[in-house]
């Protein structure tokens, strides 16, 4: 669908449209006031109607420069940077293997807050709090348990159906997960990112753009599986596990700053209230 745009400023794109006027108009063409849900036409007077926010958002396909520039922003960048420290200063024995497992539950934990983050309208790194991390720490768990239930699942359909349906069923898996993950972010309930019903409306609502946005992930994952092999064969074995924990962590801020921007641009269709207005975010 091509974009439509102001009549009487023809770079900005359209947020209302006069239907009896046949006029389209941008944001500073239409001011409103709190109280109001729509604009008046300045023109006749009648009530506006809305164009969408997805005419307004750039398409999260346009964007995919920002996407890779966004974890080398100060903080995230400085998140990594700690986080790999602290496991590489504490590798070596029992107790430096329970403080890396603890780094990656921090990171995950992190990696949501920049998913939920990018769906408020957040287009660049908010200041990092220790509430980012300790408020509702246990979001990442209930991903690990929705990754143990797909897994049990289709292990199960391996076991009983054969390898046939297990094929469907992966497939399905693959296909449904950023969209279950998008789900826990926003609901924060284990039950609903496993439940079929709330993914594939999920999946549903945003439409064809989603199988867009798994097949970019899909690129990114192996992007990231491609850059660690590189990795590995040119630095020393010393460095080359701290490098692949920091390309693993910065494709992984990418792809969670994706599906919330995704979030963003179609949070109308999902009936998800932003923070950040879209006239005002800038980049």
């Amino acid at each position: 669908m091509s974009q439509i745009y102001c009549k009487y400023h023809p770079d900005i794109p359209a947020r209302w449209a006069c239907r009896n006027c046949q006029i389209d108009f941008c944001s500073q063409c239409s001011p409103r006031s709190k109280k109001q849900l729509q604009p008046s036409c300045p023109v006749c007077g009648n009530r506006l109607e809305s164009l969408g926010a997805g005419n307004v958002i750039m398409p999260f396909w346009h964007r995919i420069p920002h996407f890779f520039i966004y974890p080398a922003n100060p903080v995230p960048f400085l998140v990594m940077l700690v986080l790999l420290l602290i496991g590489i200063l504490v590798s070596g024995s029992l107790v430096g293997f329970l403080i890396q497992l603890a780094m990656v539950i921090v990171f995950v934990k992190y990696a949501y807050v920049v998913l939920e983050q990018s769906a408020q309208g957040y287009l660049r790194p908010k200041p990092f709090t220790m509430n980012d991390v300790t408020d509702e720490l246990e979001l990442p768990f209930k991903q690990l348990l929705v990754i143990f239930v797909m897994y049990s699942a289709n292990a199960f359909v391996l076991d009983n159906l054969g390898a046939g349906v297990f094929a469907i069923t992966i497939l399905l898996s693959v296909l449904s997960f950023p969209a279950s993950v998008m789900v826990l972010a926003v609901e924060h309930r284990f039950f609903s990112a496993f439940n079929p019903v709330v993914v594939l409306a999920t999946i549903k609502r945003i439409g064809l753009a989603y199988f867009i946005l798994c097949v970019f992930l899909g690129l990114l994952l192996y992007g990231s599986w491609m850059v660690m092999g590189i990795m590995s064969d040119i630095l020393p074995a010393s460095l080359a596990l701290p490098a692949a924990n920091f390309v693993s962590m910065y494709f992984s801020l990418i792809m969670f700053h994706m599906m919330g921007y995704v979030i963003y641009q179609y949070h109308e269709n999902l009936g998800y209230q932003i923070e950040q207005e879209f006239e005002e975010a800038t980049d």
